[in-house]
């Protein structure tokens, strides 16, 4: 079975800094899942008024743009999608680690550097 996160092609850490922040602005809920590891996440008032039209919205646009696309060509899709993401999460690591390995070892470094360099 595939987890949200997967589904989502979001690493853990992304998933719970997005889920904190829906909390705060309390469209979720959270709360420790009883006697086992993991937490049970589900939707405030707020958050089904909010995301009813947001979801329909989202699956009108993805069947106009998925339109045409069979159940196998679809498959593929998600398949090259998913390595492109990949490809695209390593180069911004190679990025960001070429950007830190350039800047000034100082505490702090330089922030006129570290803002232009973003």
């Amino acid at each position: 079975m595939k987890t949200k996160q997967t589904l989502l092609h979001r690493g853990v850490a992304q998933v719970s800094r997005t889920v904190k922040k829906l909390v705060a602005a309390g469209l979720l809920h959270r709360a420790n899942r009883t006697g086992g590891p993991g937490v049970l996440i589900s939707s405030t008032r707020l958050g089904r008024i909010v995301y009813g039209p947001l979801r329909t919205l989202s699956r009108r646009r993805n069947a106009a743009i998925i339109a045409g696309l069979n159940g196998p060509e679809l498959k593929v899709l998600d398949h090259c999608i998913a390595i492109m993401t990949a490809n695209a999460r390593a180069q911004l690591d190679r990025e960001q680690q070429s950007d830190a390995e350039e800047r000034p070892a100082t505490a702090g470094g330089n922030a006129a550097a570290h803002a232009v360099s973003r």
